[in-house]
């Protein structure tokens, strides 16, 4: 790492992190005369890593996500400039059923051990101490479109560090997703209060020209909405044409609540495309 004119870190530091890990999976399949296909996984992963060398300066792995995706990553920050420390056990259960009619269950619990505490992650991050926060997510989809997802991270106690729940449809011509999330409040993050929005996104095609979409952002601490978006476009086969509305209703001693309008104009034709929309016609070039 070379730092110039910085405050803390000035000059050229070297670092070295080591990992290994050993892993077991055993999964389990079952197959009713129906054709429904149960699948059981447990994991348990035994990790090491170690760092050696200069302090760099922190900037891309300030924030952690726990999530099912990372359970059983070696290093679960999510830039370079830190790297998790200490021998951890990573242990984990999923469990998955997939029906021949197009609709899926899915279900994950995971918790890391350590065998000491490296205090290298915040209260907020669910990963801090000796043992870290439970973890259990879910999702639900059906062969019509419909899809639900909840990820949640709770302590031994059942008190909640985060939750966050998506609801979705999703048709030829209409998405819906609505999504409620909660954050406990962390300092460490740069969040003094605890999160609680809900948000709303749909949009709608009319035909293959025209859409309108909607957003809409509430927060749930500050008992008021935060932002709502309208926009109406239209698209041809040269061009996109899009008229859009905004208010963000936050008020702050620096901030007033504002409304904004907008139109812009895109060319078609040069590369652009319009997820998966297509017209009959091409533009003349």
């Amino acid at each position: 790492y070379n730092t110039q004119q910085g405050t803390t870190f000035d000059g050229t530091d070297s670092r070295v992190t080591p990992m290994a890990a050993v892993e077991l999976r055993y999964p389990m399949q079952r197959t009713t005369a129906g054709g429904v296909a149960h699948l059981l996984e447990p994991v348990a992963q035994l990790a090491w890593s170690e760092s050696a060398g200069d302090e760099v300066p922190v900037e891309d792995s300030a924030i952690v996500e726990f999530d099912e995706a990372n359970l059983f990553a070696l290093d679960r920050f999510p830039g370079h400039d830190t790297r998790e420390e200490g021998r951890r056990l990573n242990l984990g259960l999923t469990y998955t059923r997939i029906a021949p009619t197009g609709w899926s269950l899915g279900l994950t619990g995971g918790v890391v051990l350590r065998d000491r505490d490296m205090m290298q992650f915040t209260q907020g991050s669910g990963l801090s101490g000796t043992q870290s926060d439970y973890l259990v997510a879910a999702h639900v989809q059906s062969s019509d479109g419909l899809m639900a997802v909840n990820r949640a991270i709770f302590d031994q106690g059942l008190d909640f560090t985060s939750n966050e729940l998506s609801l979705a449809w999703m048709t030829d011509d209409t998405d819906l997703m609505s999504t409620f999330t909660f954050l406990e409040a962390d300092p460490g993050e740069g969040r003094p209060l605890d999160t609680s929005e809900w948000a709303l996104d749909a949009s709608y095609d009319f035909t293959d020209s025209w859409e309108a979409c909607l957003n809409w952002r509430y927060d749930f601490a500050e008992d008021e909405a935060t932002r709502a978006e309208l926009a109406l476009s239209y698209t041809n086969e040269c061009a996109e044409f899009a008229f859009t509305m905004a208010r963000r209703f936050t008020n702050s001693p620096t901030l007033d609540p504002t409304t904004e309008f907008g139109l812009t104009v895109q060319l078609n034709g040069f590369g652009a495309s319009r997820n998966g929309r297509s017209h009959d016609r091409s533009c003349m070039r």
